[in-house]
C-alpha cells in the first residue's frame, strides 16, 4: 500500500504540473477511497468497522461533481 500512496500522490503532483485542478482532486478522492478501503480490510476490528460505515457514503445516492 506505501508505494501505491506514493503512486497516486506522484499523479497529484503530476497533475498539478499540468495545472489539472479537476485532475488532482480526482487523484486526491481516489487515494482518499483507496486508503480507507485498505483499513476497512486491513485495520484493527474497530478501525476497520469505522472505515465500512465511511464507505458506505459511496452509496449515498446524490450528485457528485468536480469544479
Amino acid at each position: 500500500m506505501r508505494q501505491e500512496i506514493e503512486d497516486r500522490i506522484g499523479r497529484i503532483y503530476e497533475a498539478m504540473a499540468e495545472t489539472d485542478d479537476a485532475w488532482a482532486h480526482c487523484e486526491e478522492d481516489d487515494l482518499h477511497v483507496a486508503f480507507i478501503k485498505y483499513i476497512a480490510e486491513n485495520g484493527p476490528p474497530d478501525l476497520s468497522a469505522m472505515a465500512l460505515e465511511v464507505l458506505k457514503t459511496e452509496d449515498l445516492d446524490f450528485c457528485r461533481w468536480h469544479a
